[in-house]
């Protein structure tokens, strides 16, 4: 009877050392699994500050191609508007030249002096 009391006392405390063990086994393992929680709520946190910049991102990204396109638009149509006025001064530029051509031939006509030496010489002959 001594012998099997010692016997599974022995076993006991062996069982009982296993149990420690995987007790302190146990405690690593819940404090490793916290650890990583903790690490997993970080980076989820990280991940949906992301996701809002990127949304963000986004939105500017589609704000400035909308307003690319209207300034697009605009430059094209103040292009048109150069083009018109570009015509309108070449019209207005080829008007002048008639209307300046038109005033040297009146000052011709007009100028007296050079008629007025001739007849003046005509005169004097």
């Amino acid at each position: 009877m001594r012998s099997l009391d010692e016997r599974y006392r022995n076993e006991n405390a062996d069982i009982q050392r296993r149990i420690d063990q995987e007790s302190v086994r146990n405690a690593e393992l819940t404090r490793l699994i916290q650890d990583n929680d903790a690490k997993i709520r970080v980076r989820e946190d990280q991940i949906m500050q992301l996701r809002k910049e990127l949304e963000s991102a986004r939105y500017n990204n589609s704000s400035l191609l909308d307003q690319n396109a209207n300034l697009q638009a605009e430059i094209d149509a103040l292009n048109n508007h150069i083009r018109v006025l570009q015509l309108q001064n070449e019209d207005l530029t080829k008007e002048l030249d008639q209307f300046v051509e038109a005033n040297e031939a009146i000052r011709q006509r007009l100028d007296r002096k050079n008629r007025v030496q001739e007849i003046r010489q005509k005169n004097e002959q």
